[in-house]
């Protein structure tokens, strides 16, 4: 299989799920309190902050002092992420609503994260074809894809301006052009992916900060509940993947 072949397959599997899980939450978001739809995505980001560090190698904490400079690659890339984000949204301690720019910046984050999947896949790809797309690994991964969209539509539920599908595509379309974009780095194995996984580690870091405030208000029961949702549903998907 070509590189452009490999590419083509991860856009589709990326964008398609990610796509339909947005629309779906902008479209819940016209029923639901945006207060209970952001602790469901931060149910979801608190898993995938706990699946991203896996797929770091917890930023190789495992080799103590001696990881040498492939350790010290992935603790910046995690910080630097952080802060460069924080940096960009010029309102992270400001209250209220969240500007579609923070839905942005949400992509740009999830991107870096689909970005070191689609870095795997494209290897896996490389080395056996379209067989490696017929496994239980792409069903699980186009699951996630598509919870992720739904955690991607608390950013614009939460938003100052009213949620809309043309802005659940345009998030979903940021997410599946960076993962795109590095595929061929996985296909012809130019680094490991975990450096990639480091940066979107701090990005979700970002993303809970600034998503966690839109979640509180006085229903606790409900918003417990929509949280431990929101956990459960990616946590299931992973499941799948481990199946």
């Amino acid at each position: 299989m070509d590189v452009l072949t490999a590419m083509a397959l991860v856009l589709a599997a990326t964008f398609v799920p990610l796509i339909v899980g947005s629309s779906v939450g902008v479209l819940l978001g016209g029923f639901v309190d945006k207060r209970i739809m952001a602790a469901l995505g931060v149910g979801i980001l608190a898993w995938l902050f706990i699946d991203l560090m896996s797929d770091a190698i917890q930023l190789d904490v495992a080799q103590g002092f001696g990881g040498g400079w492939a350790q010290v690659a992935l603790v910046l890339g995690f910080i630097a992420t952080f802060v460069v984000l924080v940096i960009l949204d010029k309102g992270f301690s400001s209250p209220g609503g969240l500007p579609l720019v923070v839905a942005l910046l949400a992509a740009v984050s999830l991107g870096l994260h689909s970005g070191g999947e689609a870095m795997d896949i494209g290897n896996g790809l490389a080395s056996t074809g379209l067989n490696y797309m017929l496994g239980s690994e792409t069903v699980a991964f186009i699951t996630h894809k598509a919870i992720e969209g739904l955690m991607l539509s608390a950013f614009l539920v939460a938003g100052t301006s009213k949620p809309s599908l043309k802005n659940a595509a345009l998030v979903s379309g940021v997410v599946g052009v960076m993962a795109t974009v590095v595929t061929p780095l996985g296909y012809f194995a130019v680094l490991p992916s975990t450096y990639l996984l480091a940066m979107a580690s701090g990005a979700n870091v970002y993303m809970l900060l600034r998503l966690a405030p839109q979640a509180l208000g006085e229903d606790r029961t409900k918003l417990a509940v929509a949280f431990c949702v929101g956990f459960l549903l990616i946590y299931f998907a992973a499941l799948l993947h481990s199946g």
